[in-house]
């Protein structure tokens, strides 16, 4: 590594970013296609009881795939932390296991589909939470992303219950409240990003670390115009 880059936290972060979505790319594409020909063998043949179990194994298997992504998406960065992204993977991993299991079983063992599904519950909410985390926010702004989680984590809790055999009632009613503030705070955060103001935003830079290039920077982040990598701007 060059002097430059043992000095320079962003070029190393970033670094280690385009690792991981280097794999994360490969490993991704495997799956979707893999299942992808999976699924298109349970269509071909008849769709009979196992047909249909196997075409749903397969959008299972997608959509455990789709969900473990999003939730390690915030690990390189560590923007909430790792243990959290972790959880969510193995919830993600174990949840759509449990699902398919219940798939093969007709529904019949109710622990199965139950619990199965309330991992996913986490492991969406996780997700969710981990692209969302991407917004970059500073001052009284980082609320937004505060509520969001919050919001979150009672959406899931609700959810989990309800599928452990709790009967809400009007409760939905709360859900739906719930559901929307998460939408509009949702739609709020990347909005109020591109709008904030710039005092005290980090300085402009006009070349790509990388390759040296003409570079384009808002606020933290940058993207070379040449090689089109992207990188983060920090104080020294």
């Amino acid at each position: 590594m060059s002097p430059d880059k043992q000095h320079n936290p962003a070029i190393i972060e970033e670094g280690r970013l385009a690792v991981f979505k280097h794999w994360t790319r490969r490993v991704t594409l495997a799956s979707i296609f893999g299942n992808a020909l999976f699924g298109i063998w349970a269509v071909a043949g008849p769709l009979d009881t196992l047909g249909a179990a196997a075409l749903a194994t397969s959008l299972l298997l997608t959509a455990a795939g789709v969900t473990s992504v999003a939730c390690a998406a915030a690990i390189p960065e560590r923007r909430i932390g790792w243990l959290v992204p972790l959880i969510g993977m193995i919830a993600s991993v174990l949840g759509f296991t449990l699902l398919i299991g219940a798939v093969w079983n007709d529904f019949d063992i109710d622990i199965l589909w139950r619990l199965g599904s309330s991992l996913v519950a986490v492991a969406v909410a996780i997700g969710y939470a981990s692209l969302l985390s991407d917004v970059q926010l500073s001052g009284r702004y980082r609320r937004l992303l505060q509520s969001a989680y919050f919001l979150l984590a009672a959406l899931a809790a609700f959810l989990i219950a309800f599928l452990m055999g709790w009967k809400p009632g009007q409760g939905w009613r709360l859900f739906g409240i719930l559901a929307v503030l998460l939408g509009s705070t949702t739609i709020a955060s990347p909005v109020v990003e591109r709008l904030r103001p710039e005092a005290g935003a980090a300085p402009e830079i006009g070349h790509c670390p990388y390759c040296g290039g003409t570079a384009r920077s808002r606020g933290d982040k940058g993207r070379c115009t040449d090689c089109h990598r992207r990188f983060r701007v920090t104080e020294t």
